[in-house]
């Protein structure tokens, strides 16, 4: 017993050193990373407060809750800068945790409600405050005379699949009595897991509390490294991969948790009162989006090509092809349930350059977007103002 004590003094000897040393470097690197960042981003407090919101108060990104079916909100007032993904553009938040301009959460009598609800796409990652595409729409369906009562909220944050769209529609969007809502959302539903183990649960700690962790990504992460890297180990691998039975399991599952949500979206809207039109969202799996016209579904086919061949796929590749099924599925729920559909994967196509990345969209792509919906949206705005005025009458006798 006392050898084993002397062996366990002599390993606490050597680790100990080794363990605090290791501590106060990354602790040291983390201090350098955050004030580093703070100064840089124009004293934008996204980096200097990461993964640290509940005790600063200071910023309310929280991709593990929207993996766990729940839904968060930003800090009322705050301005979102020096972001991954939001570029040098700032995000105003209003007192109510949205992105926009302020709103009553009582309705006025006499305002037509629209909420865009979806995730980054909607939320206007890349976009400056007056380019996202619930911003744009309201802008466009006022300038229609007598519409200068059309309100349009920014519903949609950065991370959210549709079982945080529908928690957030049930708790709070449904007291604020939207006319109509858009769901526009397909990408993060594929790309979120379906289990996360031990393993998986570390690394996504270390993802949403490690400033280095992030700089490091969005400076090495990008679109073209990220292709090259992915490349060079498909080659080092012969080009091929593992059986993907497992695979077509997985999208099953994944195209099941999707249908589930959005139709329990759709229900709850239509119990509600509130009129739904469902977007079409596109995306690419490619490298220089902007110099490649082909197509969504030409894309997805040659990725299916790979696929049937046992090919190596790189991992937005892969997500293509789940997201190619949520599409899917999104179509067969408008179609069985008289929706409207808003095509914006064909609106993309025919200007591949719409895409900011992967899944985002740039301003001139929000404004053709915006300019699609808003004849989706008229009818119900014209059915709205008849049955005022029907109401009237009604009144006046």
């Amino acid at each position: 017993m006392y050898r084993f004590k002397e062996k366990l003094i002599k390993v606490f000897k050597i680790l100990a050193p080794l363990v605090l040393s290791t501590t106060v470097t990354i602790v040291s690197a983390e201090g350098i990373v955050r004030i580093s960042a703070f100064l840089w981003s124009d004293y934008g407090a996204y980096y200097l407060y990461y993964g640290f919101a509940g005790l600063s108060g200071n910023l309310g990104i929280s991709p593990w809750s929207t993996h766990t079916g729940g839904y968060y909100k930003f800090p009322p007032h705050y301005q979102l800068k020096g972001a991954a993904g939001q570029a040098t553009e700032v995000a105003s938040i209003n007192s109510l945790g949205f992105r926009g301009p302020e709103f009553q959460p009582i309705k006025p009598k006499a305002t037509f409600r629209i909420v865009a609800m979806g995730e980054s796409s909607t939320f206007g990652y890349r976009n400056g405050d007056g380019g996202t595409y619930p911003i744009l729409l309201e802008k466009i369906l006022r300038q229609t005379p007598g519409n200068a009562n059309i309100e349009v909220i920014n519903a949609g944050f950065p991370y959210y699949n549709t079982a945080s769209v529908l928690a957030l529609l049930r708790e709070e969007i449904s007291r604020y009595h939207p006319d109509v809502i858009t769901l526009y959302s397909a990408f993060n539903d594929a790309a979120w897991p379906l289990k996360v183990n031990f393993l998986a649960r570390v690394v996504f700690w270390i993802q949403e509390h490690s400033a280095v962790y992030l700089v490091i990504k969005d400076s090495l992460h990008t679109d073209s490294l990220y292709s090259k890297l992915m490349s060079r180990i498909a080659r080092w691998m012969g080009a091929k991969t593992v059986n993907y039975d497992p695979f077509n399991v997985e999208i099953d599952q994944v195209a099941l948790r999707y249908k589930k949500n959005v139709k329990s979206i759709v229900e709850f809207a239509n119990e509600n009162g509130i009129a739904i039109i469902l977007i079409k969202q596109p995306m690419t799996a490619q490298n220089r989006r902007s110099d490649s016209p082909i197509s969504y579904e030409a894309e997805y086919q040659a990725v299916m090509e790979k696929f049937r061949a046992n090919a190596f796929l790189l991992p937005n590749q892969l997500l293509l092809i789940k997201h190619h099924r949520l599409i899917e599925e999104l179509e067969k729920i408008a179609t069985e349930e008289g929706l409207q559909v808003v095509d914006n994967i064909a609106i993309v196509d025919q200007n591949k350059g719409g895409l900011a990345s992967w899944v985002h969209l740039t301003e001139d792509a929000n404004l053709r977007l915006a300019q699609a919906l808003k004849p989706a949206i008229e009818p119900y705005i014209m059915k709205r103002r008849a049955h005022a005025t029907e109401q009237s009458a009604i009144a006046s006798h």
